[in-house]
């Protein structure tokens, strides 16, 4: 009966176990300790991500990476976007790089070229992107340097 009820408890026990270990620690971060004796809250606020890094999460959050490629990594429907603003500044010198991009996200079909297919591309990424997303997702693909 005892190793009944320990092997009922035993994968709760693991999942414990592993939040625990994955849990972060605070030894290395300021706390605050109350003077009510309560338990110390850390002072440590992370920084706040920057539009690259926003943008980066829009991209794999939204699968992005499955059509495209970044440096030979990702799906083969769509181009390699590495270095995708210099292509444009080059391939299109009287063009504005980020509206350029920006236009690549919301209306692919108004700057997609050949040998690419803009049809491939969901056509609605304007209405189901903030206009927030979409700033930050160009400044990630600008950053593809």
């Amino acid at each position: 009966m005892v190793i009944n009820t320990l092997l009922r408890l035993f994968p709760l026990v693991l999942v414990v176990l592993a939040v625990a270990a994955c849990a972060p620690t605070t030894a290395d971060q300021p706390t605050v300790a109350p003077a009510d004796g309560s338990i110390p809250v850390p002072t440590h606020t992370p920084a706040p991500l920057t539009a690259e890094q926003r943008g980066q999460v829009v991209f794999f959050q939204w699968s992005c990476i499955s059509c495209h490629t970044i440096t030979g990594v990702g799906g083969r429907i769509g181009p390699d976007l590495k270095g995708i603003a210099g292509w444009v500044a080059q391939n299109h010198p009287d063009a504005d790089v980020e509206d350029y991009l920006r236009a690549g996200v919301v209306d692919v079909l108004a700057v997609v070229n050949p040998p690419w297919r803009g049809d491939l591309m969901p056509q609605d990424y304007g209405q189901k992107l903030t206009p927030k997303e979409v700033d930050d997702l160009v400044a990630y693909l600008m950053s593809l340097e």
